[in-house]
């Protein structure tokens, strides 16, 4: 586990190191045409707040208060997945120790948490770490837990051990065009998974630029319907981490798209869970966004001042 990083107006400093070593702010791709992106706070500012993304600039505009319909936990939202059979949206809560399943409403923000993950596992149950799930096109859901694939009942949050697989990943997606499940583990190498047994292909390396002088976290993975992967991605520099987007191709895993540091109102906004949808593109109100990539239900957007507690989670050197 990472320690926590406290964002402070002090940081401001730290910030301009990033900047001086990050890629040059610019647009970034746009997603496919019909598609919305989203993402899930993790932070202690704005428990289980869900945005809209706007993709070529990780600009992002807050939906609903945050507040989930019912739910003891708040702290940080591992990756979500859409349920194509279905509609619903899910996602993975966590808070000191605790995983749990929980669906969000993208056009209110209001979540609602169904269950921690609970593993019967015979004589010895456990509820396991959940640390990123996927859903393919039939509604089936699948969760990787340190080394290990599980199948997720999506009404229970019950969970059935199907094999072991890559360890240290926090980034898992269905691909719809190919029908395949990937993962980026924590050296961002992307593998495609099997998930009736939880074996993998090695597909290679996602390269990032300057990668001798930044170090790269992946910690959400999402493809449009065009079959772009998309990426959260952590920057680390000397102060601190912030959270970025970024876009590829299975065919051009060198070929990184960045588009910027996710912000709200041009303030840095910590996120680890990105959340595509497949559907008609919505018209947003006047934020200064691209209308066609961005999300039903934009609200105003958020204005963060203060301090804000960013909750990390694994050490930088695992």
């Amino acid at each position: 586990m990472k320690p926590l990083a406290v964002l402070t107006a002090a940081s401001a400093a730290g910030l301009l190191v990033l900047a001086s070593a990050a890629p040059a702010s610019a647009a970034g791709n746009a997603i496919d045409p019909g598609d919305s992106l989203y993402a899930l706070a993790c932070d202690n500012v704005a428990p289980w707040q869900l945005y809209g993304v706007d993709a070529p600039t990780a600009g992002m505009t807050e939906i609903g208060s945050g507040t989930p319909a019912e739910s003891e936990h708040y702290g940080c939202s591992y990756q979500a997945a859409y349920n194509p059979a279905t509609g619903v949206s899910y996602y993975i809560q966590t808070d000191m120790g605790y995983s749990g399943l929980a669906t969000i409403d993208v056009t209110t923000g209001v979540s609602a948490t169904i269950a921690e993950f609970y593993f019967p596992n015979g004589e010895f149950p456990e509820s396991p770490q959940i640390q990123a799930m996927a859903i393919g096109g039939d509604g089936s859901a699948f969760g990787l837990s340190d080394g290990r694939l599980f199948s997720i009942d999506l009404e229970t949050a019950i969970v059935t051990y199907i094999g072991e697989t890559i360890d240290q990943t926090y980034a898992f997606a269905w691909d719809s065009v190919t029908g395949g499940f990937y993962a980026v583990d924590d050296s961002n190498e992307l593998y495609q998974i099997d998930v009736t047994d939880g074996s993998v292909v090695d597909l290679g390396p996602i390269v990032f630029p300057n990668e001798e002088d930044n170090n790269y976290y992946t910690y959400s993975l999402q493809f449009d319907e065009a079959g772009s992967l998309w990426l959260e991605v952590d920057f680390d520099y000397p102060d601190g981490y912030d959270s970025s987007l970024w876009s590829l191709s299975l065919s051009a895993l060198d070929a990184t798209v960045y588009s910027d540091l996710t912000t709200v109102a041009g303030e840095p906004v910590y996120i680890e869970s990105l959340l595509i949808i497949p559907g008609t593109p919505v018209a947003l109100a006047a934020t200064g966004f691209d209308a066609t990539p961005v999300m039903v239900g934009a609200l105003g957007l958020l204005t963060l001042g203060g301090a804000a507690l960013l909750l990390r989670r694994r050490n930088a050197a695992a």
